[in-house]
């Protein structure tokens, strides 16, 4: 019996249109931001980066490890029983 046969399979598309549709979408919200509050959104853009920023320190330094260990618990722990 003869194999059925299948096309070839698609290649997988770029996400180069995505991206830049997002990225001029969201260009176009921050001028608007920008005109409709000033200084404000500055003001407020910074201090949400410097959150973000004391975040990925946070998760960068500890939380990590304490992902991995508690990946590790389980194990341990059904090895020592």
């Amino acid at each position: 019996m003869e194999r059925p046969h299948y096309p070839p399979p698609a290649p997988p598309r770029s996400n180069v249109l995505v991206y830049g549709v997002v990225a001029l979408f969201g260009l176009g919200a921050l001028a608007f931001f920008y005109l409709l509050f000033g200084e404000l959104f500055i003001l407020a853009a910074v201090v949400f980066a410097l959150i973000g920023a004391v975040g990925a320190l946070h998760y960068f330094l500890w939380g990590r490890s304490l992902t991995e260990n508690a990946k590790k618990e389980p194990k341990a722990k059904l090895e020592g029983e």
